[in-house]
């Protein structure tokens, strides 16, 4: 069952009153698991979720959900992988819709997953499969709107400078974590103050004109063509304040928050599966992200382009981050995911990596299921 289709979902959970889910570290397989976590449960199927993947091995009869992991056995294993064109979390969703209606802020947590996976096609303005009708349904409920600004982290409250120094998905070398470079380049080329630079207003031509001009700039330094570096940065969706309990939130800044957040601590994806089930996390993560992005970002924005200069063994984040997931992710945006050996990180004076590394890198399962512990950490020898 370890094919990707409708009809393997509805059999296992049609079939067992009782099923386990084990997603991988990613976003995308944290938000899928969590809201089908939460659904299920809401349809009177006992299901739970663990991280330790370990338990395929020893009850590798007991029926389980995997999500982007692969199975150990076939009969009693759906396995659920990213297929390029939409999420996990966008196919889980939509299923799950389907079949029961699903709540429209796990359906706004797709959309996430969906920036997450880089699958919003600026020039056509849309998602490229499962997520667009997802997208559509919550702008016409008015869920979400369409915001006319570059997908900085954060760029309605602080600019444009200071949002494109913390943005970390897409990283841009050199300008990431480096106010001083963005702040000349947006100096010279707006008319205005750049930090007032927040909204954009399509029916201004001269700062329209201004933009492409920058990101123009920008692209050329970073050896991108235009249209490639404007699809990475343009594009993004607002909930509006009304919506959330007076909270507006930037949709790829949310992406962002929960990226960050993912690494910051060892138990991190523990806590990530709370966000189908309580809205309320969603803030505290906002929060914590505010309070270590900055520092993190000009940590990054230093260590990042040195490793792709000397490609040595492992990355030292200085025990800042707990987990490899944000570098992990930050390389795999700049397609620059060494082929052979795992992302690591120094910890504790061990090398770590994730167990998602491993499998990419052509660890057999079983074998790299073995290596890591109830949180998919793994030491690198």
């Amino acid at each position: 069952m370890n094919i990707l289709g409708k009809a393997d979902l509805v059999s296992i959970i049609s079939k067992y009153k009782s099923v386990r889910i084990i997603p991988d570290t990613s976003l995308d397989s944290l938000i899928a698991s969590s809201i089908l976590l939460k659904t299920l449960r809401e349809q009177g199927i006992s299901a739970k979720v663990t991280l330790d993947a370990k338990v395929l091995i020893d009850e590798r009869d007991t029926p389980a959900i995997l999500i982007n992991l692969p199975p150990l056995n076939q009969s009693q294993h759906v396995s659920i992988s990213y297929r390029q064109d939409y999420s996990v979390a966008g196919f889980i969703a939509s299923f799950l819709d389907d079949l029961y209606m699903i709540e429209w802020w796990d359906k706004v947590l797709s959309i996430i997953a969906a920036f997450y996976r880089d699958l919003y096609v600026f020039k056509e303005g849309k998602f490229k499969g499962l997520e667009d009708k997802i997208l559509r349904e919550l702008i016409n409920d008015r869920r979400l709107e369409e915001a006319t600004i570059p997908r900085a982290w954060g760029i309605k409250r602080l600019g444009i400078v200071e949002s494109i120094k913390r943005t970390l998905i897409p990283f841009l070398p050199g300008f990431t974590g480096n106010s001083e470079k963005i702040q000349e380049l947006a100096s010279r080329i707006f008319k205005k103050n750049p930090e007032q630079i927040r909204n954009l207003d399509k029916l201004d031509e001269e700062m329209l004109s201004q933009l492409l001009e920058f990101l123009n700039n920008i692209a050329k330094t970073l050896g991108m063509t235009i249209e490639d570096f404007t699809n990475k940065l343009l594009g993004d969706f607002i909930i509006p304040s009304e919506v959330f309990n007076g909270l507006e939130i930037q949709l790829s800044e949310a992406m962002g928050s929960l990226l960050v957040f993912n690494s910051l601590y060892r138990d991190s994806p523990i806590y990530m599966l709370e966000i189908s089930l309580d809205m309320s996390v969603i803030p505290v993560i906002l929060s914590i992200y505010e309070s270590s992005i900055d520092e993190a970002a000009s940590m990054l924005g230093i260590i990042i382009p040195e490793w792709l200069a000397k490609k040595n063994t492992y990355i030292d984040v200085e025990e800042y981050f707990k987990r490899p997931g944000i570098v992990i992710d930050i390389l795999n945006s700049l397609n620059a995911l060494p082929a052979k050996k795992p992302v690591a990180i120094l910890y504790n004076g061990q090398k770590i990596t994730e167990l998602r590394e491993l499998l990419r890198v052509g660890i057999k399962p079983e074998e790299a299921y073995t290596l890591c512990d109830e949180v998919q950490l793994c030491v690198v020898k």
